[in-house]
């Protein structure tokens, strides 16, 4: 009985030993599902949150690519327009300057002309008083000859400034080329078709 009672006494110590060593292992096998299972929703949960983030990303892109469009490239254009029109502003203020300083010097040059218009005249006909020109006017001595000849160098009327071309064909044809003498005056010229009247 002895015998029966080790064997009986190993059996049980084998299965309490094979209970024992199956728990532990259930155990095991549970910590590890548990553990499993743990990380898997963990990295379910990031991949759902990385995913959440990235929508939200490309929402807030298009947000300001939409605000982009539709504010600041406006208002950048108006700007860079706005920009050009100051530009534009000072470079005609700035040729207003020198137009205003030119004038000045031309209406000075125009008030000389015609206080010595006689001595111009004397020195244009008889080649006399010429000494007695400013020396201004005769730097410019063309210009003021063409001021007296024509009294006025642009005439709103003609679209070809006839009178300009009327006082240098008069001054070509009818001077005498040894004394500078006129020898007469041209009245009219026709440039241009003739107008037909009926």
């Amino acid at each position: 009985m002895s015998s029966t009672m080790q064997e009986q006494a190993a059996q049980q110590n084998s299965q309490i030993i094979d209970r024992l060593l199956g728990e532990q292992q259930q155990k095991k096998s549970v910590e590890i599902d548990k553990f499993a299972e743990d990380s898997q929703v963990l990295i379910t949960t990031s991949r759902v949150v990385s995913i959440r983030y990235r929508i939200y990303f490309i929402v807030l892109l298009l947000v300001l690519v939409i605000f982009g469009n539709n504010i600041l490239l406006p208002v950048r254009d108006k700007y860079q327009s706005t920009q050009t029109e100051v530009s534009d502003i000072n470079l005609q203020i700035s040729n207003f300057e020198t137009r205003k300083l030119q004038s000045d010097a031309d209406q000075k040059l125009i008030t000389k002309i015609e206080t010595q218009q006689s001595n111009i005249i004397a020195c244009l006909n008889t080649r006399t008083n010429c000494s007695a020109i400013d020396p201004d006017l005769r730097t410019n001595f063309s210009f003021a000859r063409s001021y007296i000849q024509l009294n006025n160098l642009t005439d709103p009327k003609m679209f070809v400034n006839e009178k300009i071309l009327l006082a240098n064909i008069n001054e070509y044809l009818l001077r005498d080329p040894v004394t500078k003498a006129k020898n007469g005056l041209i009245n009219k010229i026709a440039i241009g078709e003739p107008k037909q009247f009926f």
